[in-house]
């Protein structure tokens, strides 16, 4: 039977931004970002094509969240209380 995991896009893309940003892209592959998530590489390509369509989905995500930051600073002029 197959193992389930809850949120697993998240935990991908959780990892691959942890990766990406520590070894850098060129030294990431689909099979550490499986690895580090605990799935087969197979699993990982059921949710992205390629290790680049992965990195893109992972990097609008993270400007999603800067800019959602940035907006709340706006908004608060810089107070963050």
């Amino acid at each position: 039977m197959p193992k389930i995991i809850k949120n697993l896009d998240e935990k991908i893309n959780n990892t691959a931004l942890y990766l990406f940003s520590t070894r850098g892209y060129n030294q990431v592959t689909m099979k550490l970002i499986a690895d580090e998530t605990g799935v087969a590489v197979g699993t990982l390509y059921n949710y992205y094509t390629n290790k680049m369509n992965l990195f893109i989905s992972v990097f609008k995500e993270y400007l999603s969240q800067l800019s959602e930051l940035l907006h709340e600073i706006i908004e608060n002029k810089g107070d963050l209380k």
